[in-house]
């Protein structure tokens, strides 16, 4: 913004920084969950999709890579969360 100095910023620096470490599909933004957690290590790093014919009858599971919290949350399948990125507030370790 060395252009338009006269305008304020959006957001502070640290939430800015958030959302721009966040990937969609995500339950929250990124880098607010416990430090130096990643995604990787959270329970919620994929789920079983139930695919469903046209009465509603379940005809079979296929597994997903996205985040359940965020399905829980939204009702909609998110794409693909990288294992890498930052945990977000909802982040709950794996069991090894």
């Amino acid at each position: 913004m060395k252009n338009t100095p006269y305008l304020t910023e959006g957001h502070s620096p640290e939430l800015a920084m958030q959302i721009k470490r966040s990937r969609p599909g995500m339950a929250h933004f990124a880098g607010t969950g416990p430090f130096g957690a990643t995604c990787g290590g959270c329970v919620f790093l994929g789920y079983w999709k139930k695919i469903r014919n046209a009465s509603g009858d379940t005809v079979k599971s296929q597994r997903v890579g996205g985040c359940e919290k965020f399905h829980q949350l939204t009702r909609r399948h998110g794409p693909v969360v990288p294992p890498g990125t930052d945990a977000c507030r909802y982040f709950q370790r794996r069991e090894p």
